[in-house]
């Protein structure tokens, strides 16, 4: 497949399908359909969180962190 990137090519896809042997994709339709499409509903969480552990961060990024509340 070729996926045609960025706005400014929005649209070529079609007009140049027939000259390419695989699939072409338009960046822009495709993310215009997968944004709109219905997002599933986010797991409940007990707490609030991340998912993944913030390490090896420097002491300014790390002063950004959420706080857990007491």
């Amino acid at each position: 497949a070729v996926i045609l990137g960025g706005a400014g090519l929005a649209g070529m896809a079609a007009a140049i399908q027939s000259d390419v042997p695989v699939p072409v994709i338009d960046s822009v339709t495709a993310g215009t359909h997968w944004a709109l499409r219905t997002p599933p509903q986010p797991p409940a969480r007990g707490t609030p969180g991340f998912d993944i552990a913030w390490q090896g961060l420097s002491p300014e990024m790390c002063a950004l962190a959420p706080t857990q509340a007491a």
